[in-house]
């Protein structure tokens, strides 16, 4: 059991110890508990009679991991939203000021006529249009590269595996190509085109 959380007082009517730990059962799921260690009433100088007692937090611990990755990340594509986005951008700029090898570079990638879209084949296929346009740009990046969408039809790209302007345009290029592939809607082709905006 490998604890990530140790708290000790030692009262002076009632010593005792607790700590919050993670287990694994047997089908591989993780198990959050929160465990007490109390010396029992007429041996508060002795740990050799103690009462333990153990509450599963698993639920809790969950619903405020699940709060944090929602504070972060889009709830339709699951990549990073905005607030995300800013973070990792500083830390990239940083991390540039410290290596003059390091040029990040920003793509905002505008999806043109999108409302439009969305009026005439309704909120649903325009969402899953939307996580189209997620796989095809997640798949021309590194895994250093990050990828938010930072409103409805807006996406932004923090480039940091090319730092060549010419290599940057190129990736810029392969975006416009990968958005420009027909998106098959029932019997009809649905036709997306981008704006895209780099900065260096």
């Amino acid at each position: 059991m490998a604890k990530d959380k140790i708290m000790a007082l030692d009262l002076p009517d009632e010593p005792w110890l607790a700590a919050t730990a993670v287990n694994y059962a047997l089908n591989g799921d993780k198990l959050h508990v929160y465990l007490q260690f109390s010396v029992l009433p007429g041996h508060e100088a002795r740990w050799d009679q103690v009462l333990i007692s153990l509450t599963d937090i698993t639920d809790d611990r969950n619903a405020q991991e699940r709060l944090l990755h929602d504070s972060v990340r889009d709830n339709l594509t699951g990549l990073p939203n905005r607030e995300l986005f800013a973070d990792r951008l500083e830390s990239a700029l940083v991390f540039a000021r410290m290596d003059q090898n390091v040029r990040p570079s920003v793509l905002i990638i505008d999806i043109d006529r999108f409302k439009q879209i969305n009026e005439q084949i309704g909120v649903a296929m325009g969402d899953s249009i939307l996580l189209t346009v997620a796989h095809r740009l997640t798949r021309l990046l590194q895994p250093q590269d990050t990828l938010a969408r930072l409103r409805g039809d807006v996406f932004a790209i923090i480039l940091v595996s090319e730092n060549h302007p010419d290599h940057v345009i190129s990736i810029a290029d392969s975006v416009r190509r990968a958005l420009s592939t027909p998106v098959r809607f029932s019997d009809r082709d649905i036709a997306l085109f981008a704006s895209i905006g780099v900065a260096f």
